[in-house]
């Protein structure tokens, strides 16, 4: 492997996880600056940045490159172009518009989203490591995107789960019942 193959491959997995790099330091900073006291005020940002961030950032990248540079993305992923890019570009806005709605939405919409983004990322990682296990191993098609989709639906939901677990405040209608 050349030092200019072992660059594109970096250069993939950095971008692949730049989502997830945004979300992870956007919500750092966010709780740095704001220094949340509410319950469950830290564990809210993280959630929003997670979306906002994470799954917006991704599927808008994901469909930018895939409608002005259809054929080298599909280069990049090892595969042949095929119409059915512009479908998933579709998609993918789709996906960034949840992510993007899913900062305001309750936790219950919070946890289909993510759960459904979950399957699409899933079933996006299994078609990569069927690929890998082929011998398509193009810059695309390993490294970061298996980091993303493995990881991204998995940190949703333990974000999610964790916002659920915490004690509820005590409202007049509990404290009288």
């Amino acid at each position: 492997m050349t030092d200019s193959e072992i660059g594109e491959y970096i250069g993939n997995s950095v971008g692949a996880c730049l989502p997830l790099i945004v979300a992870v330091v956007g919500a750092l900073i966010t709780v740095a600056v704001r220094k949340p006291t509410a319950p469950g005020g830290r564990l809210e940002i993280w959630i929003r940045w997670w979306f906002g961030a994470g799954m917006t950032l991704l599927a808008l990248q994901v469909a930018v490159y895939e409608i002005l540079l259809p054929h080298e993305f599909a280069l990049a992923l090892g595969y042949q172009y095929s119409p059915s890019e512009i479908e998933e570009a579709a998609a993918n806005v789709g996906w960034a518009i949840l992510g993007i709605g899913a900062i305001w939405l309750d936790q219950r919409a919070r946890w289909w989203i993510m759960s459904a983004y979950g399957v699409f990322l899933y079933i996006d990682l299994i078609n990569h490591l069927v690929n890998f296990a082929q011998g398509d191993v193009a810059v695309g098609n390993v490294g970061g995107t298996w980091v993303y989709d493995g990881l991204y639906p998995i940190v949703g939901l333990l974000l999610l789960w964790a916002a659920q677990r915490r004690p509820r405040r005590r409202t007049r209608e509990t404290q009288t019942a």
